[in-house]
């Protein structure tokens, strides 16, 4: 519609017609935001299921449904930035010249644990290709994007952050702490997460924060 205001403005001087403006009694009509993708706990499953035996796979799905951390964010970890903590491991993620802790799940937990224990390489990266060498952000997407098609899911490694979002932001967490855990700018960014039906919200919460 503000298209249409602005070309009549502008045609009306070059075909030397006078009038009124047409366009200008036009309406624009409120269009309601989408909601965010998530996952839900069947789909969640469902790519486990898939993953079932792949150990690094695993650690890297459920490190970054249970911490929001970007893929760029993991692959940049090292070894060394995991470390036992009072309640359960802790992850040093690099963000903005920062250096910003954030805490994975006891599931995640478990799973890079068993991933860790696997490896026979001496790489100081936390995940690794099978040369060895350090994962790229482009292998891990072109990885899981098969993973979600096996497994029947509509989604990607982007919704995994998503998903967490929903889950912390359904199960009461302030939105000011999920925006620094997101790693968020401003609080606009934020309010996307924040679901509005209240069956969507018990769904979310039933599962935040449990075994999957």
């Amino acid at each position: 519609v503000a298209a249409l205001r602005a070309f009549y403005r502008w045609h009306r001087p070059i075909g030397g017609r006078e009038g009124r403006n047409i366009a200008a009694h036009l309406r624009t009509v409120a269009v309601a935001e989408s909601q965010t993708p998530y996952l839900s706990r069947e789909a969640i499953r469902a790519l486990l299921t898939v993953l079932e035996g792949n150990l690094r796979d695993t650690a890297i799905m459920l490190l970054l449904l249970s911490t929001g951390i970007k893929v760029s964010e993991l692959v940049a970890a090292d070894r060394s930035d995991l470390r036992e903590a009072e309640e359960g491991m802790e992850l040093l993620v690099s963000r903005s010249g920062e250096r910003l802790p954030v805490y994975p799940s006891e599931q995640a937990s478990d799973a890079l644990a068993a991933y860790l224990a696997s490896r026979t390489d001496d790489s100081e990266a936390l995940f690794v290709a099978r040369t060895g060498r350090r994962l790229a952000v482009r292998t891990i997407q072109g990885v899981f994007a098969r993973h979600f098609k096996a497994a029947g899911v509509k989604g990607s490694l982007r919704t995994l952050r998503h998903t967490f979002g929903v889950h912390r932001s359904a199960a009461g967490m302030e939105l000011s702490h999920l925006q620094r855990l997101l790693g968020l700018r401003t609080a606009r960014s934020v309010e996307r997460y924040r679901l509005q039906g209240a069956q969507d919200l018990r769904a979310a919460a039933r599962y935040t924060e449990q075994r999957y």
